[in-house]
């Protein structure tokens, strides 16, 4: 008997890899020609036990970053606990000012996000969006992996979100 073949569209599927190579230039230039390839490379690591072990650290700790964010918390807290939740500490968060393409840093002064393209180490811009409008904007290391960025900025969109609805926002 035979069966009947459906055709069925799943949409764009995301191909992401971990680079694991013990030379850095490798990793570097391999993560160069993946991207340019359309992959999404999700970390780097310098041995599969190594790479491994980071990624479910890494996992962890964005479940531990949701549970801190179960209270209020002031701007620089949120930007201390993403910094450690990501393992970047030179992470930055910048609110978005409501209804303007202006951007602001957890005191209220003017801030702009990087230019794109700006090498490789500068800080890359992850926005949190809430039905289309930007409410802030993570400025966080390039070899972060984006999975885990994108999983942190929703948990803290939706902190901020919570915190704007009690006025306690900077923007």
């Amino acid at each position: 008997m035979r069966q009947a073949c459906l055709n069925a569209s799943i949409g764009a599927v995301t191909r992401r890899v971990l680079i694991v190579d013990d030379h850095p230039g490798f990793r570097a230039q391999a993560r160069e020609l993946l991207a340019a390839a359309g992959y999404e490379v999700v970390g780097e690591a310098t041995d599969g036990e190594s790479g491994g072990r980071a990624t479910r650290l890494a996992r962890s700790a964005v479940g531990d970053l949701v549970m801190e964010l179960d209270r209020p918390l002031l701007p620089e807290e949120l930007r201390a606990s993403l910094a450690r939740a990501l393992g970047d500490p030179s992470l930055d968060l910048l609110h978005a000012r409501e209804g303007q393409e202006r951007w602001v840093d957890p005191d209220g002064r003017p801030a702009s996000l990087p230019a794109t393209g700006s090498g490789q180490r500068a800080g890359t811009a992850t926005v949190v969006e809430r039905e289309g409008q930007p409410l802030a904007a993570l400025i966080h290391d390039p070899a972060l992996d984006q999975g885990l960025v994108r999983a942190a900025a929703a948990a803290a969109g939706m902190t901020i979100e919570n915190e704007r609805g009690r006025g306690a926002s900077p923007a």
